[in-house]
């Protein structure tokens, strides 16, 4: 009992910067919902479903135009989580207000808030991406084999790897290094995890390079939605998917603890 009372006060602060954060990015959430769940899967959808399948692969476009665009939810997931982790970032540069949190509350619950935030942000924008897709595009979007339930959980699941991760670089970095982070580290991860190209396509070109390639989190996310979407044995299973993520997103945040740490040890 001493011990539930003792963790109230804590509760209530941890719930407190929740709730500040909701309030803050609240203020932009019409714009965020027209930005991504409205524009991105309006014209990934043409782009990809619609114009670029049918002139590739004409008669097959139906179902390669589904499987390519389902790998491009993996941008907005990236640039949302990016754009509420990266706010530490500045802070411990620049306003501090992350001193006077660290003060109220252990460091870790004040990270684990960060990333509990940064997932829920990112999951609710994009949910909407592939239901308002398929009624833009209609029958050029196969969406007759999705296990909607599978679909949710890998948006949720890969929410919160990519925000333990960025969360992790935002710690590390500092602001100056930020264009060439997205350059060598998020560029690699897009180009090789999914977002145009499965890992069966790429094992079939390089058998070394299929394998170098499964270190990359971005890939469980992007083979995890196609196979939520297209139920195909070509990718891999969601249970496979769920577990590696939540194993990295675990050692994310580990790290993060740590060198958040060593850049607040002074106070």
């Amino acid at each position: 009992m001493k011990i539930l009372t003792n963790s109230i006060p804590t509760i209530k602060i941890f719930f407190y910067f929740l709730w500040r954060d909701i309030y803050v990015y609240s203020k932009k959430f019409h714009a965020n919902i027209i930005n991504y769940a409205l524009l991105y899967p309006l014209n990934y959808a043409f782009s990809f479903v619609y114009l670029q399948a049918s002139i590739y692969f004409k008669d097959s476009s139906v179902y390669m135009g589904t499987l390519i665009f389902a790998g491009s939810i993996m941008l907005p997931i990236m640039i949302l989580t990016n754009t509420i982790t990266f706010a530490l970032l500045f802070d411990l540069e620049q306003n501090r207000f992350i001193d006077y949190q660290i003060i109220l509350l252990s460091p870790r619950l004040v990270l684990l808030e960060r990333i509990i935030f940064a997932t829920l942000f990112s999951f609710i924008l994009t949910v909407p991406f592939f239901p308002i897709s398929k009624l833009f595009l209609g029958p050029h979007l196969d969406l007759s084999n999705v296990s909607w339930p599978a679909l949710i959980s890998m948006l949720f699941v890969g929410s919160l790897c990519f925000a333990s991760y960025q969360l992790l670089a935002a710690c590390v970095l500092k602001s100056n290094q930020i264009r060439t982070f997205w350059t060598r580290v998020n560029g690699l991860f897009i180009t090789f995890g999914g977002f145009w190209i499965p890992l069966e396509v790429m094992t079939q070109y390089s058998a070394t390079l299929g394998i170098c390639v499964q270190a990359n989190p971005a890939l469980y996310v992007t083979e995890g939605i196609r196979q939520a979407i297209l139920k195909s044995p070509l990718f891999f299973s969601i249970p496979y998917c769920i577990t590696i993520l939540l194993s990295m997103s675990t050692l994310f945040t580990i790290l993060s603890w740590y060198f958040f740490k060593k850049r607040t040890d002074h106070i």
